[in-house]
């Protein structure tokens, strides 16, 4: 699923924001702020903590931005970056780790294919703990594997998957109950 960080930028672009030309820097930020507010937004459910994200993720972008070595590279660098702020608000913050097992879809394999026919998804994942919501969004939207999940939150594999599964049966539940209509 394509969510805008693959745009095909003009590397001088990208070099003169790099040398700080404000100009090209505004450029960056108009092309890339919908696919950042987007991320951000699905990572910390909350509109202004979102738009906060966006900012503190564009100033360390231009500030960090002479050193990333491959211009073509910018697209998937600044959403690892986004990723990271989002991740490092996580901090200090518990993440949900608690499950209602009486929640879990028995067949949450099809819980893919249940969410992907929902106009609104988003109503969904902010009902998901933080780390669940993060694993969904990033995995199926951002397209992070789950080795690079495990890595990005410091988890074994295997309990990325575990989690993740578990976030689209809690997903497919409320889904197919009508629940999301009540979320916020």
């Amino acid at each position: 699923m394509a969510t805008g960080f693959a745009r095909d930028i003009d590397k001088d672009v990208i070099r003169r924001a790099a040398k700080g030309q404000r100009r090209a820097q505004r450029q960056l930020f108009e092309v890339f702020y919908d696919p950042v507010y987007r991320l951000a937004l699905a990572m910390t459910r909350h509109e202004a903590d979102a738009r906060d994200l966006v900012q503190d993720a564009f100033i360390k972008a231009f500030t960090a931005l002479p050193s990333l070595h491959e211009p073509g590279a910018f697209g998937g660098w600044l959403k690892r970056l986004v990723v990271n702020l989002a991740l490092d608000g996580f901090k200090g913050r518990r993440l949900e780790q608690s499950l209602d097992s009486a929640e879990l879809a028995p067949d949450w394999s099809n819980a893919t294919e249940q969410l992907a026919v929902l106009d609104d998804i988003d109503a969904l994942l902010v009902r998901l703990p933080d780390l669940e919501r993060a694993l969904v969004w990033l995995y199926t939207v951002e397209g992070f594997e789950h080795r690079e999940l495990a890595t990005l939150f410091a988890m074994k594999e295997a309990a990325v998957r575990q989690r993740y599964r578990r976030a689209l049966a809690k997903l497919a539940v409320w889904a197919s109950n009508g629940d999301w209509q009540d979320a916020g």
